[in-house]
């Protein structure tokens, strides 16, 4: 198994050499606050960018000093950057925290506002939904708490485990991943950024699940790729749902796909990378197509047109991270050296991609953008 392993990392790698790999247009070290260092695990950071390429970054960050894990101090800032990566602000969100980070996430809206959303689930205090709303210059305007679902599913230590927070055209959030006390049933729900709920649609009833998609078409309706457990428990089967723009489900159909965590909303229908193959499939769930698909890991995708990047890696434990970019067909364009950790991808608004990279030993944080080699 373990040499298993090395043959796959080798193959990735020295594919890797002999591809082409991206052109670097921006690279900037992140810094902690003063007496904090980032988070090594998990929610380190979230990065949206605007229309005119500013970024935005929540970062995660604990105590230094002390050498409980348990009672490290926990902060969280809002940085902004403008295009060309010097800073134009940065702000403490006043968020409830302590290790115990359900989700943090960041996005802007078309109005130049920015959104930040904290859960904090420990079952201490209670678990608390934070919704912040920032002026484009850094100025706090709102904080609101989202409840949960329901009555029903907000007890005992129910919370949102969020993969996508997303802007919508009306200036509004599109809030999607899963509830529950961990594992997750399905969830998605659209929220005004003054903390307003507009529609939801879930949770769902197995465990766990998980919205892994989503995206807006231009008549406004929208598509989300949801992970749903079987009826009979026997595993995860992946259904394409189908909403109005005022959140009525108007189809859910099921995708032939098995496996697999991470997908995609492409222009055209989307993707499930599955083991060894990416599986396309069109806007009404319909299979289009099968195409080999060399990277045993795919954590993450952000849709790039018909094609789309990912982070990716090879099957060993603790293998380093890869970007790669792939076009329409499945085939890789290019693909950077092995670059750590990924904590957050993003596409900008001139078609280049904002990705935040942690060194290999956590210590240290990049933007990094990417554009395609000339």
């Amino acid at each position: 198994m373990i040499r298993l392993a090395l043959i796959l990392v080798m193959t990735v790698c020295g594919a890797a050499a002999a591809q082409p790999q991206p052109r670097i247009t921006l690279d900037v070290p992140l810094t902690a606050s003063a007496g904090f260092q980032f988070e090594p695990y998990a929610f380190t950071a979230s990065l949206a960018v605007a229309g005119d390429g500013a970024v935005f970054i929540a970062l995660k960050q604990v105590d230094d000093s002390e050498k409980d894990e348990t009672e490290k101090k926990v902060r969280i800032d809002l940085l902004a950057l403008a295009r060309d990566g010097s800073q134009k602000f940065r702000v403490v969100v006043p968020a409830t925290a302590d290790r115990s980070t359900g989700s943090l996430k960041a996005t802007v809206v078309p109005s130049g506002d920015v959104g930040v959303l904290h859960v904090f689930n420990d079952d201490r205090p209670g678990v608390t939904t934070s919704l912040y709303r920032f002026a484009p210059d850094g100025r706090l305007k709102k904080k609101s708490e989202i409840g949960p679902p329901s009555r029903r599913t907000g007890a005992p230590y129910g919370y949102y485990e969020i993969q996508h927070f997303q802007p919508t055209a009306d200036n509004a959030v599109m809030l999607s991943g899963g509830f529950g006390s961990g594992p997750y049933g399905w969830w998605l729900g659209k929220f005004s950024l003054d903390g307003v709920r507009i529609f939801q649609s879930g949770p769902g009833q197995g465990f766990p699940e998980n919205v892994s998609a989503m995206a807006a078409r231009p008549q406004g309706h929208w598509l989300a790729m949801v992970l749903e457990m079987d009826p009979k428990g026997m595993g995860l089967d992946w259904y394409l749902h189908r909403y109005t723009p005022a959140g009525q489900q108007q189809s859910r159909v099921k995708v032939p796909a098995k496996g697999g965590y991470a997908a995609a909303i492409l222009s055209d229908g989307g993707v499930v990378p599955i083991e060894d193959k990416l599986v396309y499939f069109n806007d009404l769930g319909r299979g289009v197509r099968e195409v080999p698909w060399p990277f045993a890991n795919t954590t993450s995708i952000v849709p790039a047109g018909d094609g789309f990047w990912a982070v990716v890696s090879g099957a060993a434990v603790d293998t380093p991270n890869l970007i790669v970019r792939v076009d329409g067909r499945g085939n890789v364009l290019w693909r950077t050296p092995p670059v750590g950790h990924t904590p957050s991808i993003a596409r900008a608004s001139d078609g280049q991609l904002m990705a935040v990279l942690r060194s290999a030993d956590r210590a240290t944080l990049r933007l990094v953008r990417y554009d395609d080699p000339p």
